[in-house]
């Protein structure tokens, strides 16, 4: 029954084509240029790849919620290398500088750390007790100089210290932590007056609250000679005098400070002959064929600058940003050649196949209506195309083609039986 009233409509759908053929070429041809405009004004293909996932997927959810939460972001890494560390430092510092005159495709580099934010910050690397220790040295400053009529002359200086030998200051567990360092301190001030005296070169005084390392190999010997004598006590009673020299403390002056940041202030690897600079991208471009087209073109063209201005300097370019644009870009070229190929293949087998080429330019033409046609469909009810769903033109012209060599190949065989 079904394919009787099939037919039925179709040979009288036939019949009104043939008799109103001008009509329905004119409308068919008005119907695809409006098809087409609206498939080039809507035209539109999501240049990035977390597109294709779903939005409201739980994964997907979770994974966009970290990013804003702990503000990741993709990098770009710029591997700097060359047999020089400082060339390669030199290399940074200038490469740095041309990807932030960028602008707003780059967010922000990093590639030397600032350690001045550090320096307000110092005491938390302390543990507890060197913490205490500095507390109380600061509350028996603090107590010298609130003093009625404090001086810092030497002679109130040896007054002051005097003063810290008497018996019952001393028989007291509390003032020894106060007292020892200020003893070790005193020491080497004494010691760095004599060396200046005797036109000697001045040794650093200690760099840490408590440090005995300066208190000369001799008094450490005396001062325990001088506990040796005290009634006997445990060796860890916490009153003796013997100061305690750790083998394994060093003292660093400013200028090795200065040189641990010089030597540390970059990223770098294998001794500084690699070299980092990351560059988080900043606002993302619609209109290219990635969110970074754009800004990538720009990055290498300063990478070819700075290879230029630094002989021997080797900068190599990668990172999330990077593969995307690859990606994207490797996408798009092969849609357009694979639809090329596959539009080219069909015509000539066509030609060949019908020896002929009317006939088969007209199945030609009529595939790229339903093409156009295909494309504004797209366009009005799913709003855009992907780096997967863009490669459904070849898929379209090898299956569309099918509807007209069916159509001709019935007319081949209405020819053959003479109608």
């Amino acid at each position: 029954m079904f394919p009787r009233v099939l037919n039925g409509i179709l040979t009288r759908l036939a019949r009104v084509i043939y008799a109103h053929a001008g009509i329905i070429v004119i409308a068919t041809v008005l119907g695809t240029a409006l098809a087409g405009y609206l498939a080039y004004t809507h035209f539109e293909i999501k240049n990035n790849i977390g597109s294709i996932l779903d939005e409201n997927s739980g994964s997907n959810r979770a994974y966009l919620k970290y990013k804003k939460e702990f503000n990741v972001d993709e990098e770009y890494v710029l591997v700097i290398r060359s047999d020089d560390p400082e060339l390669n430092k030199k290399a940074a510092d200038f490469l740095a500088e041309k990807i932030v005159s960028i602008g707003e495709g780059i967010r922000q580099v990093f590639y030397k750390i600032d350690f001045s934010k550090l320096a307000p910050k110092l005491l938390l690397y302390q543990n507890e007790e060197e913490l205490k220790d500095i507390r109380e040295q600061i509350l028996g400053m603090t107590q010298q100089l609130e003093a009625e009529n404090p001086h810092l002359d030497l002679a109130t200086l040896l007054n002051q210290t005097t003063a810290s030998f008497d018996d019952d200051y001393l028989r007291k567990k509390s003032n020894w932590k106060e007292f020892k360092p200020f003893i070790a301190r005193f020491l080497a001030m004494i010691e760095r007056l004599a060396d200046a005296l005797e036109g000697k070169t001045i040794a650093p005084l200690p760099n840490s609250f408590g440090d005995t390392a300066a208190v000369g190999e001799e008094k450490e010997k005396q001062d325990a000679r001088d506990a040796a004598d005290e009634p006997a006590k445990s060796s860890t009673d916490s009153n003796s005098l013997t100061i305690e020299k750790d083998e394994e403390s060093e003292m660093i002056g400013p200028e090795q400070v200065a040189q641990l940041i010089k030597d540390n202030e970059y990223v770098t690897y294998l001794d500084g002959k690699m070299l980092l600079v990351l560059a988080t991208p900043g606002v993302r471009e619609t209109d290219s064929t990635s969110p970074y087209t754009t800004t990538l073109r720009k990055i290498r063209e300063h990478i070819k600058e700075t290879e230029a201005k630094f002989p021997g300097v080797t900068i190599g370019l990668t990172g999330e940003p990077v593969l995307n644009d690859d990606e994207m870009q490797t996408a798009m070229v092969d849609a357009i050649w694979a639809s090329s190929i596959t539009f080219a293949l069909i015509t000539v087998l066509f030609i060949v196949g019908y020896r002929e080429r009317t006939r088969p330019f007209l199945a030609i033409l009529t595939l790229l209506l339903a093409v156009v046609w295909s494309f504004a469909f797209t366009m009005l009810w799913v709003g855009h195309l992907n780096v997967i769903t863009q490669a459904f033109v070849p898929m379209m012209l090898g299956l569309g083609i099918d509807f007209g060599i069916q159509i001709l190949g019935r007319y081949e065989e209405e020819l053959a039986k003479g109608k």
